[in-house]
């Protein structure tokens, strides 16, 4: 774990410096391999501060009172504000696990930051002391590979990097308010059903019905007197992006859109089959006018017929390959015919 060695406040950020033990690489004497040693490696992590001006109030959602089963919950406003492209709401309405319901200072949270650090503990700096001393422990070979000073400085800021401080207090990003209505449900073993309602969700945008904080014909059409658990207040319309209807109009065109495409390759594709249908047609009707007349002739003269057959294997090609058979049929047709005369 690592160690805290200061904090620092100015007035863009708080900042904590802290110590990791990690593994270095070296070039030691006689050595092809490059070898590793523990050594100190300083870091820092930092909260950046923000005044109220430069961090205003984009949204204020009023959580109205509640009876929860025989809880009263009182109701409460929880401010959203926007700064560096990002929204903020207080420490305390955060949705992670590590926040409390009381506000969490800046310097608690960069401690906590800080041994959050894994580095190399007490007791492998002390089973490779020796190794290290007299040039044993190879750099490419576990354990030297994992605690080196690129993954600290790697690590170290992701536990700080949705924090922010306005104001003095500690505030943690989240995302645009949105109103989520719930259906009807029982949960399982329960007989007391859970009422539709509709929330306000400012973490997590997956779920279906969601609605933005300015759609309130949308929320009445659809959802008209339902129960609302908390109203959000707009004061900063330029920062609302979340249009359900102008959202599931684009899904209903991209749809139609796709639609319409695969209806003209469909159509594409049923035209060409149609062009090739006719011209089989037209070529079965050849084929069945030749045969008719082929019939037709045979049934007038056959002795015609059988001459004309001869005929064509005299006039073949003596080139092609077998053209001594063709002549000896044509032949045998021949005395075939007079004989028959």
């Amino acid at each position: 774990m690592a160690k805290l060695v200061s904090i620092t406040e100015t007035a863009e950020a708080i900042t904590a410096e802290g110590i990791a033990y990690v593994w270095e690489e070296y070039d030691a004497p006689r050595k092809r391999i490059k070898r590793a040693r523990i050594v100190e490696h300083r870091f820092t992590v930092s909260i950046p501060k923000y005044t109220e001006e430069a961090a205003p109030v984009a949204f204020v959602v009023e959580y109205f009172p509640q009876i929860v089963g025989d809880e009263y919950r009182a109701g409460h406003d929880e401010q959203i504000r926007h700064a560096g492209g990002n929204f903020y709401t207080r420490a305390r309405f955060c949705r992670h696990n590590y926040y409390s319901d009381q506000y969490r200072d800046p310097v608690t949270e960069l401690q906590r930051a800080i041994s959050c650090i894994n580095d190399v503990d007490d007791y492998d700096r002390e089973k490779y002391a020796e190794a290290i001393a007299r040039d044993e422990m190879r750099a490419d070979q576990w354990p030297t590979t994992y605690n080196r000073a690129e993954r600290i400085d790697e690590d170290a800021p992701r536990y700080t990097k949705d924090l922010a401080v306005i104001a003095g207090e500690l505030w943690h990003t989240c995302k645009e308010p949105v109103y989520e209505y719930h259906s009807a449900w029982r949960s399982y073993g329960s007989r007391r059903e859970i009422p539709a309602h509709i929330s306000v969700n400012n973490y997590d945008h997956k779920h279906r019905n969601i609605y933005g904080a300015m759609d309130r014909a949308a929320l009445a059409y659809y959802h008209a007197g339902v129960t609302r658990d908390a109203f959000i207040r707009v004061l900063r319309p330029d920062l609302v992006t979340i249009d359900s209807t102008a959202r599931d109009l684009a899904a209903d065109s991209d749809r139609a859109g796709e639609q319409l495409k695969e209806a003209r390759a469909d159509l594409e594709r049923l035209e060409k089959e149609l062009a090739e249908a006719r011209a089989a047609l037209e070529s079965a009707a050849v084929n069945a006018n030749k045969a008719r007349e082929k019939c037709e002739n045979y049934a007038a003269d056959p002795r015609a017929y059988w001459m004309e057959k001869a005929a064509r294997l005299e006039s073949a090609d003596p080139a092609k390959p077998f053209s001594a058979r063709r002549n000896r049929a044509a032949a045998a047709v021949r005395r075939a015919l007079e004989v028959e005369a």
